[in-house]
């Protein structure tokens, strides 16, 4: 296991243990660890730590009180790796801004006067010969749709090359289990395979395992934050509940990877991405909202979650299609990626990341837009191969 227990502040990952309930509670999880030993571990922690302390303003020790002071940080270390075993499996801190309750907070709503289709998409997709689903797992898009999947990446890559600065990135499909295990993968989609003896799941080159795959183990200077990545390919995930192409296992996502050196930068950029993504969607011509999701929904790295969600004509509710979600320094800490300054003083890097775009949703409203044709938006026209 590579997850960096000597990287991780204790008293840090045990924020507040009295809060830990209600965090467990709003996130709608079991606790996987015994509460009550993880509070008395970090009793005695508390306590040997001012123990420590008391020894250190000591200005000269004798030979009894140095021993004591060396046999309290085997002690010490002996305690963070008892310890250890519980901490891999808390949640993060929850943000001011994730509602705890059982409902989303929308944040901003778009409704237009276009008339609704109440035809389903795949129906309509097949009609006009540009869609073929079996299942989820299985489809197939052609002819208008294959080229519009294009025509997005292209337009994204160019929103996000020239416009945004973001810098291309191309990520491996598949992630060691340890890699998962540093941003706790609540569920695994059914893609496991072997390689050379070693388990491995299919993940996809747009999802967070693989850019954090990259960045183990690193650290950058603190001059060149905060880092904004890009990605378009594969996002492997669990069967999802929505039907046609809104619950397909296999999407094409184009995906952004962001990087900080603090907290105020941290949701700076956040800020600052999720009002160009919403400025994004109002060009699709689209209906639309934005929600802070609530604890419940949020993985245990997720301290926050914004996502973009398109409304279906057909199944007569929003659909998630993007979303950024905020991780402070969680993965950091058990991936061990750094940052320094120039006096080599190291720190934590804090992490943003999301979905700009889910294709295969954008294209299924985009079908439902129209039952006589496949509705392309002007923005994205100009990208269609020819």
């Amino acid at each position: 296991m590579l997850i960096q227990h000597s990287a991780t502040n204790y008293e840090d990952i045990l924020h507040s243990t009295h809060d830990l309930e209600c965090n467990l509670a709003a996130r709608n999880k079991t606790p996987a660890v015994d509460l009550s030993a993880l509070k008395e571990l970090h009793r005695i922690y508390l306590k040997a730590i001012a123990r420590k302390r008391n020894l250190k303003k000591l200005e000269e020790c004798n030979s009894y009180e140095s021993r004591q002071f060396e046999s309290l940080e085997v002690y010490l270390r002996n305690l963070k790796m008892a310890a250890f075993k519980y901490l891999i499996t808390l949640p993060n801190k929850l943000d001011e801004r994730t509602p705890c309750g059982n409902e989303d907070t929308v944040i901003f709503t778009k409704c237009s006067d276009i008339p609704a289709n109440a035809e389903d998409h795949v129906s309509i997709g097949e009609k006009l010969n540009v869609l073929r689903y079996e299942d989820k797992i299985t489809y197939y898009l052609e002819n208008d749709a294959a080229k519009l999947e294009l025509a997005v990446i292209r337009f994204l890559n160019n929103l996000l090359l020239n416009e945004r600065k973001f810098k291309p990135f191309r990520n491996p499909d598949t992630c060691n289990r340890f890699v998962l295990e540093g941003v706790v993968v609540d569920e695994l989609p059914k893609h496991a395979i072997r390689l050379l003896d070693s388990y491995y799941v299919l993940m996809g080159g747009a999802s967070l395992a693989s850019f954090c795959a990259v960045r183990i183990d690193t650290s950058t200077h603190r001059k060149f934050m905060p880092e904004h990545f890009f990605t378009c390919g594969r996002n492997y995930a669990p069967e999802l509940n929505s039907s046609g192409l809104f619950g397909v296992c296999q999407r094409t996502d184009v995906s952004i990877f962001v990087t900080t050196s603090s907290t105020e930068q941290m949701w700076c950029e956040f800020d600052t991405n999720l009002r160009w993504m919403i400025e994004l969607f109002e060009s699709f011509g689209l209906d639309f909202r934005v929600c802070y999701n609530r604890a419940a929904s949020l993985t245990m790295a997720e301290c926050c979650r914004a996502t973009i969600q398109l409304y279906s004509a057909y199944e007569k509710k929003f659909i998630d299609a993007a979303r950024l979600s905020v991780y402070e320094a969680f993965i950091s800490k058990r991936l061990k990626i750094l940052c320094h300054d120039a006096k080599s003083e190291t720190g934590l890097v804090y992490i943003i990341d999301g979905v700009v775009i889910s294709v295969p949703s954008l294209i299924a409203c985009l079908l439902e837009r129209s039952s006589d044709r496949l509705f392309i938006p002007d923005c994205i026209r100009p990208f269609m191969p020819k």
